[in-house]
């Protein structure tokens, strides 16, 4: 007689650079993981959680910098993350990724080496390695190889929600010679078009953030997934979208109900403990805080880059028209084309 199992959601979470639970102010992306219900009252399934907090978040400077700032360590949080997958993962389960900044490079590259390796079974664990090296070292979906593996390891699994906030594609070091060429290229996005695997996409981006190690990586629409993407920009810099900034909190707490919004109305059951996520404010005054000497010179080393939005549909207008309506003083160089309708 075969066994059967009860479904349940499986949410991984992953976290944004140097950020801990431990940190004064917690990200969205801490702030999702403590708010999800352990079982849903809408449906009794229950939901399970992982968290990983983000790179060169461990103890001491060297990994600050290096996990940090190069992202060094990201390799093992993938794995990790496709593990806790591979363990728990039955047949009729939902799969729920989120992550900020280079979190978001973290559940992005999970979701993609599901697309390309698939899911292996927890009967198969010893090949997480392997899987894994098939999708780092870019071998072609449609190879002999790639094809060889899924047939025998890896189980094709729809994941129900990837939703990110600002993707940091920017990983390896942050400046380019010959000497770091193939380090930073390991490091790429391998495809930013989405897989078909993939039901619903949520990005959230900043207008604001203006350092060119945190230039995003837009999503693409597959062309067969109907409605699968939503991406908008918001106000607010990089930490003003995705949390873990007292300065700018009513900011990323207004983008934080507005991604649970977006769930709730594309019907998706992940249930919430509503009283853990606060409503924010995106034309709340933003106090001027100097940036730490580490942020200093991550921004020196990198240089600016200011957004890149093409179209006014682009934008969170509710959001954007309600900040340039209440704060006179902003005016990113970013919206500047559409400075007469965000004013009308």
């Amino acid at each position: 007689m075969a066994t059967t199992f009860t479904p349940q959601r499986l949410v991984v979470l992953s976290d944004g650079t140097w950020q801990t639970p431990e940190n004064v102010t917690p990200t969205n992306i801490l702030k999702l993981a403590q708010a999800i219900r352990p079982v849903a009252e809408s449906d009794g399934l229950r939901q399970t959680v992982f968290y990983e907090a983000g790179v060169g978040s461990g103890d001491g400077e060297y990994e600050k910098i290096v996990g940090g700032g190069m992202g060094v360590g990201i390799d093992l949080i993938i794995q990790q993350l496709y593990s806790f997958l591979a363990w728990n993962y039955n047949e009729g389960d939902e799969i729920y990724m989120f992550g900020f900044s280079r979190g978001a490079f973290t559940v992005r590259s999970l979701a993609g080496l599901i697309n390309h390796a698939g899911l292996v079974r927890r009967s198969e664990l010893q090949f997480i390695k392997e899987a894994y090296d098939l999708y780092r070292e870019k071998v072609p979906y449609d190879s002999e190889e790639a094809n060889a593996f899924r047939n025998s390891h890896g189980r094709q699994v729809p994941i129900k929600l990837l939703a990110c906030f600002d993707t940091v594609g920017a990983l390896g070091l942050p400046f380019e010679n010959p000497a770091t060429k193939d380090f930073n290229e390991r490091y790429r996005f391998h495809d930013t078009t989405l897989s078909v695997l993939i039901e619903n996409a949520i990005h959230i981006l900043s207008i604001d953030e203006e350092n060119k190690n945190f230039f995003p990586t837009m999503m693409n629409a597959h062309p067969e997934v109907k409605n699968q993407l939503t991406q908008l920009y918001f106000p607010g810099a990089h930490g003003g979208v995705g949390g873990g900034s007292k300065e700018t909190e009513a900011l990323s707490d207004s983008t934080l109900q507005f991604l649970v919004g977006e769930m709730r109305q594309r019907g998706l059951g992940l249930d919430f403990f509503d009283d853990a996520l606060p409503i924010g404010d995106p034309t709340a005054v933003i106090p001027h805080a100097p940036p730490s000497a580490l942020w200093k010179l991550i921004g020196a080393i990198s240089g600016r880059r200011i957004r890149e939005i093409h179209n006014i549909d682009e934008l969170h207008l509710p959001s954007v028209k309600a900040r340039y309506k209440a704060c006179p003083e902003w005016r990113p160089p970013s919206l500047k084309a559409f400075d007469a309708h965000l004013k009308g």
